[in-house]
């Protein structure tokens, strides 16, 4: 009894390969494909888009450089400080840069409003 719960598993996952996969399609057994065409009927002036940095914009499409940090001068090496459980999560947290994500920018402003 527990042979044929597996064979019959088997066969189930071996033919929802098949279909997820589309060999079943000459048959006329296919999944549903995803597909909005009108979507990108419905665009309007998509080349007018530019990604803007959050400084500023961009100059005919070339990207600017970001700026070199400064480099530290060398050391002598100090020996570690212990420090209290839970001080370097802090201490990396105030250090890390905050997230932005970047900014889209749409040139002539008319053209990313949607027709009525």
């Amino acid at each position: 009894m527990l042979r044929l719960a597996v064979l019959v598993l088997i066969l189930a996952n071996v033919g929802y390969y098949g279909w997820s996969n589309g060999l079943l399609a000459p048959w006329g057994f296919a999944p549903h494909t995803e597909r909005e065409p009108e979507r990108l009927k419905q665009q309007i002036a998509p080349q007018s888009l530019q990604i803007v940095a959050p400084g500023g914009a961009v100059n005919a499409g070339q990207a600017q450089k970001p700026p070199t940090p400064p480099t530290a001068p060398a050391m002598a090496p100090v020996a570690p400080v212990p420090s209290p459980p839970g001080a370097p999560m802090r201490q990396a947290a105030r250090a890390a840069p905050p997230v932005r994500a970047p900014m889209v920018a749409c040139r002539p402003a008319s053209a990313c409003r949607r027709a009525p």
